[in-house]
Parts: structure tokens; sequence; C-alpha cells
């Protein structure tokens, strides 16, 4: 509500008289200093959760999270968001809440956080690159809405008209400070350690049964394992693969296991003896999506690779995998220890990757898998449903 303007006051007089004007201006502005009131104590709602309390006589039962992703706080990062969903399924179990709203927000004159991509999002590009991000963020189960907010303070306005709707994430000070985006992956150690399990985001089940059907087509009776390669000359050495390692691993395999690996991941970084190689398949010869490269991950059954962030899809389920060359920047897992929520078979390897190396630990993987009950279970609706569910 706004304080009448001159104009309007003009108006008033000239058609209702002094005395009206003055009452019913009077009126308008005591509205005016109630509404700013109010705002301020539902901003400290926000800030202050206990607040609620005093606001709307009770504690209000929130039916939504909204987990805002800030892009000058975070980078454009696959890995990130999927940390996100995980952790936002991990809060939906804490409240009880069934469905997840996910709002980016930024200003575009200054669109990507320094020092990772400013150099190449500014505010004729920053949409293109959100792009790739944007299928990402219904990689969850409870996913509700989704909101793009062009401006912080419009955004903070759409929090003040439905906080009581909302359990907002990350909290109201670490909004304000750009702070608690790398804590994720920490939350959902700690909601494992309390609780035994974590629930396990899921692409949605027409993309899974679109990556069924791939498997089925292009790789049946062998044994589809998805692999992905990183090679990526801007990239920090230590998050590459070692293509001559990889390349001796598949060889040593061919003819002596009946599998098929898949290769996802950009096709500019496959090097182009991997086309030359019966037991690999470029997956990026067929024009897959992001969405449908995480969907083969989420249906085979191995995964091998980097821990890129499409690996955070095998990481949160129960897949068997193994990841080298392992690497963490927030995360709260001391060097060499294993993720604490992995299951048997579930392995990361700190050191860089040799052929010896993939070649022992693939050959164990293999001898501890039920392929045949997985093949079994891949001709049928009910092994693609059976992976969206929480738990």
């Amino acid at each position: 509500m706004n304080v009448p303007s001159l104009d309007f006051i003009k108006h008033t007089v000239r058609e209702k008289g002094l005395f009206y004007c003055v009452k019913f201006c009077k009126k308008q502005i005591i509205l005016s200093v109630i509404w700013v009131v109010r705002s301020s104590f539902k901003r400290l709602a926000w800030v202050f959760p206990s607040f609620q309390f005093i606001f709307w006589g009770k504690k209000i039962q929130s039916k939504r999270i909204l987990a805002i992703w800030d892009l000058q706080a975070v980078p454009y990062s696959i890995g990130d968001l999927l940390n996100l969903n995980q952790a936002m399924l991990c809060l939906s179990y804490i409240h009880k809440v069934e469905k997840i709203d996910i709002c980016f927000v930024c200003d575009p004159k200054r669109p990507a956080r320094y020092p990772d991509h400013t150099k190449i999002i500014d505010l004729k590009n920053y949409q293109y690159h959100l792009n790739p991000l944007i299928p990402i963020i219904q990689i969850n189960q409870k996913f509700g809405s989704f909101f793009l907010f062009d401006s912080y303070l419009d955004l903070e306005r759409f929090i003040d008209k439905n906080l009581e709707r909302y359990i907002i994430w990350p909290q109201a000070r670490k909004y304000f400070v750009k702070e608690g985006y790398t804590e994720n992956f920490n939350f959902i150690i700690k909601f494992f350690e309390k609780h035994g399990f974590i629930p396990f985001i899921s692409c949605q089940l027409y993309t899974l049964e679109w990556a069924s059907n791939f498997i089925k087509k292009n790789s049946l009776p062998l044994i589809p394992i998805v692999v992905h390669i990183r090679n990526n000359p801007i990239s920090r050495v230590y998050s590459n693969s070692r293509v001559e390692a990889w390349l001796d691993f598949f060889n040593f395999c061919n003819g002596r296991y009946p599998v098929k690996f898949f290769l996802i991941g950009l096709k500019k970084e496959i090097d182009v003896r991997f086309h030359t190689l019966p037991n690999v398949l470029i997956v990026k010869d067929y024009h897959t999506t992001l969405e449908e490269d995480l969907a083969l991950i989420q249906i085979s059954p191995l995964y091998l690779g980097v821990p890129s962030g499409m690996a955070q899809m095998a990481i949160f389920s129960d897949k068997p995998y193994l990841l080298v060359n392992f690497q963490t920047a927030h995360e709260s897992i001391p060097s060499g220890a294993q993720i604490p929520f992995a299951k048997e078979f579930q392995k990361i390897i700190w050191e860089s990757e040799t052929g010896a190396m993939l070649i022992e630990e693939f050959s164990k993987l293999y001898s501890s898998n039920d392929f045949k009950s997985w093949e079994r279970q891949i001709n049928t609706m009910e092994y693609c449903e059976s992976k969206i569910r929480i738990r």
C-alpha cells in the first residue's frame, strides 16, 4: 500500500472538498504505517523463525520448502545443484513437507560469482548459461514450482508475502551474507548420522523410461556400465581423468567381460581414440541431454569415473560405483576415508587412476554384482518406478 500522491490529493480536494481529503489521506497514511510495521514483523519472522508465534499466534506448519539458489554465491555447477536437491529431500523428511520449490536469483548486471565465471558470464548471456541447469531442478521427487528472480528485492518481497507457506533454505542470516550454499553435503552427512539413511534423488519417470529403452536398444545382452571421463584443458588438473589409464582399462576388458561402456559427458572432452574401441559407446553421438545422461547413471547397474558433478547421481543412490582421484572442497570427509553414507561396493579412491588400479577395482565390482537380476528387472516398468521412490 502506498501513501497518496500529490496529484491524487489535489484531485480529491477539487472533487470532494478539503475535509474529506484530510480524512481519507489520514486513513491511508495510517494503513500505510500498519503495512510497514506488518512487513517488518514478517521480515523478523524470516530471520528469527520463533517470531512466527508472535506474528501469527502460533507456529505455522509450512507445507513447502523454498530453496534459494543465489548465483552470486554459487558457481553455475551441476554437482552443487544436485547436492541442493538431495539436501532438500533430507529437509523435507525432517519437516514432513511434500513439495519443494526452487528459485534462482541474481542481479543481471552481476550474474555470476567472482571469480568463477565473471569473465564468461554477463548480462547478455547469463540466461543461456542457466539453460543446462534448469533440468536439474526437477531431479527431485518432491519438486513443485520453479522461480527465476532477476532482482533480490523482488525475491524478498515474494518471501514477505508467502513466508507462512515456506521453510526457507538457506536461513535468512546466511542468505544476506551469501553463505550456507556450500554446506549442503555436510548437512546430508549430519542427516545420515542422525537418521541412519538418506533419501535418494531421482530423475522423472519418463526420463528413466527413455534410459531403459536406450540401454535395451544399444547394449543388451551386454551389460551397460556408465563411465564419465573428464578431459577439459581449462579445468584444474586434479579434476581431469588420466585418459591413457582408461584406454588401457577398456582394452583389457574387451573380450574378457560381456560389458558395454557408455561414455557420458561433453562430446568435446571425448578422446578420439575411444571411438575406435568396440566395447565403448559414446553417448553424445546420440545427442543426449544432460538429464538423459543422469538417467543412464541411475538406470545402469554400475558407475565408474571421477567425482564430477554428474557423479552425485551415483553417490546419492544404492548403486555400486568407483570414483577415482577423489577431492573435496567443503565436505567434512577426512582424506582417505569413504563417504559416511556409502554402501558396500560404493568406493572412492583419493589417488589418481592407473590402468592396473582400474582393472583390479572393476574386477571386484563385477564379481560382486548380480547382473542377471538387474537384467530381469530392466525389462519391467516396476524397475523404473522403483527408482523414483524416496527410500
